[in-house]
């Protein structure tokens, strides 16, 4: 695999593994699996498998998702960065991946996904289930593909879109109750066993950390990939 070094790091490709990774769904295998040392494997739901932006990408038809089985404490983190490719011609409020917690009305954990063709972020505090606290306002619901990268450090959450920066707002408040479950591309709702705000479009390489990228890293790495580095 090619290489691209700067500001003291190396990152090249999805299917890298850097010692932040907490987790890695590269689908080229046609699943599921966390190519990271910490096993978090998503292995309950049957998604459609197609070619992606690299290798193999998975497909949602707004009727399946894929899900664990059981907590997974290495996402449980208040410091990331999520990053994905993404193909979508949807309109609708649909998730792309979710840490979720549900107990009846509220919500416990973060999620990623589109809304009315822009890109969102949601952290969650057991508060009551609502509307996504970050929403971007670049549109990307053009049926192209397009890296979308979603951080959250000390201070600010921040959305980027191919590269750009689309959005930055102060942080809010983030808890963990330890029975949040992951699921991509919808959020599982545990009383009632359903998933829901399904998502209609394919994602390739999710790639979660457990640090906040600068901006000079994402623009970089979104360089690097489409063959400008």
């Amino acid at each position: 695999y090619g290489q691209c070094q700067w500001d003291g790091d190396t990152v090249n490709n999805f299917d890298f593994v850097r010692p932040t990774t907490a987790a890695l769904y590269t689908f080229d295998e046609e699943n599921c699996l966390d190519s990271s040392p910490n096993g978090n494997d998503l292995t309950k739901g049957s998604p459609t498998y197609d070619l992606g932006r690299f290798g193999q990408a998975v497909y949602f038809s707004g009727l399946k998702f894929k899900r664990a089985t059981t907590y997974y404490p290495s996402l449980a983190l208040t410091t990331y960065s999520i990053f994905c490719w993404i193909k979508t011609t949807d309109n609708a409020y649909q998730t792309i991946f979710a840490f979720l917690d549900s107990t009846g009305s509220d919500l416990s954990g973060y999620d990623i996904g589109t809304w009315g063709g822009n890109v969102f972020m949601s952290a969650n505090d057991g508060g009551a289930i609502g509307d996504p606290h970050f929403v971007g306002s670049i549109d990307i619901k053009d049926g192209a593909w397009h890296w979308i990268a979603l951080t959250r450090g000390a201070t600010y959450t921040r959305i980027y879109v191919d590269g750009k920066l689309d959005l930055q707002d102060a942080n809010q408040s983030l808890a963990f109750f330890g029975y949040e479950i992951a699921c991509l591309g919808a959020w599982w709702y545990a009383p009632d066993g359903t998933a829901l705000d399904k998502y209609i479009g394919y994602i390739d390489n999710l790639h979660i950390l457990n640090t906040e990228l600068s901006y000079a890293t994402i623009r970089k790495m979104y360089a690097f990939q489409m063959g400008w580095i």
